[in-house]
């Protein structure tokens, strides 16, 4: 059975800073295997500043953590997205029990990131490139060339100029 490791988000991300910089984060502080046997579940009032594409990057990249799922609740983002998507008749509001328990609890301060890259080789070697410097400085001057309309440089969302977005049929 794996086990249930919550991470309450607080603050709002700063400028320069992405969404992929909080699965970069958890990497930093925990490598490509420190998700292995757990579920992710994210809550907490940071999550009132991030959209529902800002959630897909993160909910992306726990693979690269080796979590077996990474969840969100189903709230307010999850809602207008559907809106945006002209279902919003198929939202229905999820949220964690007020008296949920996890095997493992962990607080990120999203006003207290810094920009984050990966360098090669691997997605774990994350290093700050903001006031604490630990890349050296090697890499700050790399282009990120994924885009997001919403947030710049969020590897989510629109990928450039000329993106065309597939249409669904409703339900």
């Amino acid at each position: 059975m794996p086990q249930i490791w919550s991470v309450r988000l607080s603050g709002e991300l700063p400028a320069g800073v992405s969404a992929k910089g909080v699965i970069l984060e958890m990497l930093r502080r925990h490598g490509v295997c420190g998700g292995v046997h757990r579920i992710i579940e994210y809550h907490g009032p940071g999550l009132a500043s991030l959209s529902a594409m800002d959630r897909h990057v993160i909910a992306d990249m726990g693979a690269e953590l080796g979590a077996t799922a990474t969840v969100f609740p189903a709230d307010g983002a999850a809602r207008a997205f559907l809106a945006a998507e002209g279902r919003e008749k198929d939202f229905t509001e999820i949220l964690p029990d007020p008296d949920a328990t996890y095997d493992i609890e962990e607080e990120i301060d999203l006003s207290a990131l810094e920009p984050l890259i990966a360098k090669p080789s691997s997605p774990g070697n994350a290093c700050g490139q903001g006031p604490s410097d630990e890349c050296g400085g090697q890499l700050r001057h790399q282009p990120d060339l994924a885009g997001d309309p919403g947030r710049p440089h969020n590897n989510g969302g629109d990928s450039g100029p000329g993106h065309r977005r597939r249409a669904y049929p409703p339900g």
